[in-house]
């Protein structure tokens, strides 16, 4: 498949080879920084809200140790209606922090299952499913914010898919070890967040409009 853009085209395959080179290339020029560095037990910390809609954020806040590393982990799955076999479903206004981070996200029961970042020059990733489930995995993503369409097959007579997504990102505290970070959830539905620092985790619901 090529993209026609400013007279030009690109095939598909090369602009994902050229983005992972991109992510290469990023990476020696301001190299990813360390791993947690924190025992779980070491850290305590709790949300600002247990409720709320979506669009508006969720503030951590915490203290540790030091300028400590600290993985944190939001989980949440999505219910997406099957039309004419296919599913579909988008994310927007996705924030990608610096620094390491993975994003995962998983589809069920499918047939495959493409993931597409909306840029300038779409980038896409297509995953076949093994036993009905298909599995989408990236690391140290390009910071930035994006649009993000998931979409495939599904498989015969079903009427739904779940979609569960895993993000992770290293966050760090402050010098005196206080933890304080904001999170839009902008790209989520309503339902329920989870989220996990060390050995806690916490549930946020987000609730839609009266």
């Amino acid at each position: 498949m090529f993209i026609e853009q400013g007279g030009f085209s690109i095939s598909t395959t090369g602009y994902n080879i050229f983005l992972g080179f991109y992510k290469i290339i990023s990476s020696i020029l301001k190299p990813i920084e360390e791993k947690p560095d924190t025992k779980d037990s070491d850290i305590e910390w709790d949300v600002s809200h247990k409720q709320l809609k979506p669009g508006e954020n969720i503030t951590i806040t915490g203290n540790t140790k030091p300028d400590a590393r600290i993985n944190m982990i939001v989980r949440f799955n999505v219910a997406v209606e099957v039309n004419d076999g296919r599913y579909s479903h988008d994310f927007r206004k996705v924030q990608i922090p610096e620094g390491p981070n993975e994003f995962k996200v998983q589809t069920r029961p499918v047939k495959n299952m493409t993931f597409t970042v909306k840029m300038l020059m779409p980038f896409r990733q297509h995953r076949d499913a093994e036993e009905s489930v298909a599995t989408y995995i990236d690391t140290n993503v390009p910071s930035g914010t994006f649009n993000i369409n998931i979409s495939g097959d599904a498989q015969e007579n079903t009427e739904t898919v779940q979609m569960d997504v895993k993000a992770s990102q290293v966050i760090q505290a402050d010098p005196e070890g206080n933890i304080r970070y904001t999170y839009d959830t902008t790209p989520f539905r309503p339902g329920v967040v989870e989220i996990e620092i060390g050995n806690d985790k916490k549930e946020v619901e987000l609730i839609g409009e009266d």
